[in-house]
């Protein structure tokens, strides 16, 4: 079990409107390292905000309305043929102790009796205690589906645009109010977007936008593998439970200090989870920038910018009395402030020397300042139920503040040269000065320097094709990028703070005065073909690069005083291919237009060395450390280890006298975290004033441990657990033959049925519990109806669409849980590979109003 339960509170990235966003761009190769540096390294993702239009038809007025609901497309395999009952409790029920025998209340396991009809001393939820007599035992087959609801998110937006030639302006102001599948659940987020661009004279524009978002919310739902959250009591009901029977969650009289637990006293109740354990957030951000532009010709400009991205949050958690961690209470909050300023100059100079000679030279530079605090207040024990307040602490408040503050300076080049419109040169050289790197007594290590190359040839310019091929261009790179990270302070020691009031702990991992940068290399090679005057296109690429220099915190004797040293080491390369292909189907002059688009990923890594010494080094753990993600020279960066199965030579499972699986004492490999592949396959059909389009997308190839799984089967919740109650059950597998040493077929029948599912799928057997992550899903389909321009004239109107949506609507997996596709947030990360307690995963429907006056 967690000793925490993690709160997704969300980014500022997913606080930007989609009504404000004008289109999403992907920037790879040397265009975006010099650009952007180390976080330009695997491409970027270009999100330009929407502008005002210096011609404007009618009053520029557009309102946008937006209705979606959330249901769950998913459920695990319960079974309900059996209830409430430990191992040996098959034959009887009794909710506490009557004449039937002992009390089987208690358990969280479904290995009791089966449904038949028969009567049982059971819950009373009238009295809140065993009924007076026995009743039919039935199973609830919806009592985990009838505790979530359908989500709904309400989405107005109102916007103002237009201008004239120098002058253009855009105002939006969005509504969005959110509530989750979760009971009392959800948020509110209110945007206000403003946009200016103003043409000084014929040479000086100026142009400047601000994104102001407050996004609130009264709960956010806990997540992981803990008493304070969701899952874990959903995990816990078993079949002959009634999900009604937890909503009246006080005890009558007892408010605020004993909550209703009909049966396990380990579990806190669902309804208290929902309304009383509150995650509450309040969250002010900005994005904006201004920038000007001076033209001093046609061929020589310089920009100048600045950028803020700025966060301001307050978080609180608060827990009332009676639950299991916190018995007395508690209440915590966080104040949070981000802020990244981004300076930047760039001088670009255009010059067409002939008929068949371009040149574009651009020189630049930036300062980018990263501040980042965190004053969290503990009070894990309160004098008053009900009242959440630090000055409702029993004990003295613990302060746990944190701070955090790095620059990087840059200076740039770029420069393209184009000859002839089919030879195309790009050259890129950049410098950064990460803080990172830097002691309180040097900067020698601060700077570094990278560089790239790319070189492109449109062939159909010089070389008459076959008529089919109407263009193709060829394209090879090579490129370098560096990067300090963004770690602070692993240069030289640094204190933290602890648990004890006014305490710092010494820090765990030895400081390097000698660190350097992050460093990759890559080199790709690609190709853009398209036929038939252009109706068919595909783009092929593919790559290598090298990473080496990683920073690693590396494990070290605890005898030193230490649990790590920070250092440079690693090499790890990485292969892969991108292709995308599309193409116009069908295109006639009445209308009618069809196109398809598909993608192909693939990479393959491969840690070729770690830090001298080590041979393993482990990136993550499974909860209670079952299973590792580990990096392994020669092996892949995802890979994963745990206890598995006991097998014979040729790969059977091997049993035991008793007729039970063993499971080996070393780990071993079960395969890797990261997909070998992705793809994706997506339509749009249009005809007149309908459009239609759909998406599916999928991945294939990796796997990943599901605690879900290993607790459900130990527990027997699952229809897989079916097979053998009361009849018992000879494993599929071998026994080894003492008398000739040989393996034979298992033919040893067992009858204690909850012993052989523990055997197989206890939660420390990472094999059994580790299931491919295979998915196909229909990501999105959307039909949209515009109203004809005749009807709008009429109307007044200049624009009207009308539409219908669905996302995430089926999914194709053979993975056991909710969603193969998912992410677990550990200690402010998210980490693949162990599925705890996941969430249902949704399917989203909607409909969609736009009517622009």
């Amino acid at each position: 079990m967690q000793s925490e339960s993690p709160v997704d509170f969300g980014t500022s990235l997913s606080d930007i409107n989609a009504e404000d966003i004008e289109s999403v761009s992907v920037l790879k190769g040397p265009g975006a390292t010099a650009l952007y540096g180390a976080r330009g390294a695997n491409g970027a993702i270009i999100i330009t905000t929407k502008s005002g239009k210096s011609k404007q038809k009618g009053l520029g007025i557009t309102y946008n309305f937006n209705f979606a609901i959330d249901q769950v497309n998913r459920w695990m395999d319960y079974q309900n043929e059996y209830g409430q009952g430990a191992s040996g409790q098959h034959t009887w029920y009794s909710y506490n102790a009557t004449e039937d025998g002992p009390s089987t209340r208690s358990t969280s396991s479904a290995w009791g009796p089966r449904f038949a009809g028969q009567l049982y001393y059971q819950y009373d939820p009238e009295n809140r205690t065993k009924g007076a007599t026995r009743t039919p035992w039935v199973p609830y087959a919806d009592n985990r589906k009838n505790f979530f609801e359908t989500g709904k998110t309400l989405i107005n937006a109102v916007t103002i645009d237009g201008g004239n030639q120098n002058t253009s302006i855009r105002l939006s102001l969005t509504n969005l109010k959110n509530s989750w599948i979760i009971p009392n659940t959800g948020y509110d987020r209110n945007t206000v977007a403003l946009s200016l661009s103003h043409k000084m004279s014929s040479k000086l524009q100026v142009a400047a936008k601000v994104n102001y978002t407050n996004k609130k919310s009264d709960n956010l739902p806990s997540t992981g593998y803990n008493n304070q959250s969701i899952m874990y009591f959903i995990r816990g009901l078993t079949p002959n439970m009634n999900i009604d029977w937890f909503k009246d969650y006080w005890v009558p009289g007892q408010e605020n200090i004993n909550q209703t637990r009909p049966f396990s006293s380990l579990l806190d109740n669902p309804y208290l989870i929902a309304n009383e354990m509150l995650n509450k957030s309040n969250r002010h951000g900005m994005i904006g920038n201004v920038s000007a532009t001076y033209n001093f010709s046609e061929d020589l400009s310089v920009m100048v910018r600045s950028a803020i991205d700025y966060a301001s949050e307050s978080r609180s958690q608060q827990r009332p009395f009676g639950t299991n961690k916190f018995a007395e209470g508690m209440y915590r909050s966080q104040n949070i402030f981000t802020q990244e300023i981004n300076n930047d100059f760039l001088i670009r100079y255009n010059k067409k020397f002939s008929k068949k000679f371009d040149m574009n030279i651009s020189a630049g530079g930036s300062q980018m300042r990263n501040r980042y605090s965190r004053d969290d207040l503990r009070a894990d024990q309160l004098n008053l139920p009900g009242y959440y307040t630090l000055a409702n602490s029993k004990n003295p408040v613990v302060a746990l503040p944190y701070r955090s503050e790095f620059r990087v300076n840059s200076l740039y080049g770029l420069a393209a040269f184009s000859y002839d419109r089919f030879l195309f040169l790009d050259l890129t050289a950049r410098e950064d000065w990460a803080s990172t790197l830097a002691t309180p007594t040097s900067t020698k290590n601060s700077p570094f320097f990278y560089s790239s190359a790319n070189l492109s040839v449109v062939v159909t310019e010089k070389l008459k094709l076959p008529k089919p091929v109407s263009f193709l261009k060829l394209r090879g790179s090579w490129a370098g990028v560096g990067s300090g990270g963004t770690t602070p302070y692993l240069t030289s020691f640094a204190y933290s703070p602890t648990l004890f009031p006014g305490g710092l702990t010494n820090p765990s991992a030895i400081a390097n005065p000698e660190l350097k940068a992050l460093l990759t290399r890559s080199v790709e090679l690609g190709l853009d073909v398209r036929f038939l005057k252009n109706r068919i296109g595909l783009d092929v690429a593919v790559y290598r690069n090298n990473t080496s220099n990683q920073i690693f915190a590396v494990p070290i004797d605890r005898s030193s005083g230490y649990s790590a040293t920070i250092a440079n080491a690693g090499l790890v390369t990485n292969k892969g291919i991108e292709v995308q292909l599309n193409g116009d189907i069908i295109k006639t002059k009445k209308g009618l237009r069809w196109n398809v688009f598909a993608t192909y990923y693939a990479n393959r890594n491969k840690v070729v060395e770690l830090v001298d010494g080590v041979d393993v080094y482990v990136m993550s753990t499974g909860p209670a450390n079952r299973g590792s993600v580990e990096a392994r020279p020669g092996g892949r960066m995802g890979d994963m280890y745990g206890i598995g199965y006991e097998r014979s030579p040729d790969g059977q499972i091997v049993y035991n006298s008793q007729g039970l699986p063993m499971r080996t004492t070393e780990i071993k490999y079960l395969g890797n975290t990261n997909p070998d592949w992705k793809g994706s396959f997506g339509s749009e059909l249009k005809y007149k004033n309908l459009r239609l389009n759909f998406l599916f997308d999928g991945q294939f190839g990796a796997v990943a441990y599901s605690l879900s799984h290993a607790v459900l089967m130990e527990e027997g919740k699952l229809k897989k657990t079916l097979p053998g109650r009361y009849s018992g059950i000879i494993g599929n597998g071998v026994q080894l033959d003492a008398a000739t040493g040989k393996y034979v077929p298992n033919t040893t029948l067992v009858t204690n049925i909850q012993a052989y599912y523990d055997a197989h799928f206890n939660r420390d057997n990472v094999e059994a519990n580790t299931f491919s992550t295979d998915f196909i899903k229909l990501r999105e389909l959307r039909l949209d109806y515009t109203v004809p321009a005749k009807l709008l004239e009429k109307l007044k109107l200049q624009r009207a669409v009308i539409g219908i949506y669905g996302r995430d609507l089926f999914q194709f997996t053979k993975w056991p849980g909710f969603d193969p596709e998912f992410g677990t947030l550990n200690d402010g990360q998210i980490n693949q590979g162990f599925e705890i307690a996941q969430f249902p995963s949704t399917r989203t429907m909607g409909v969609s109003f736009t009517v622009a006056f």
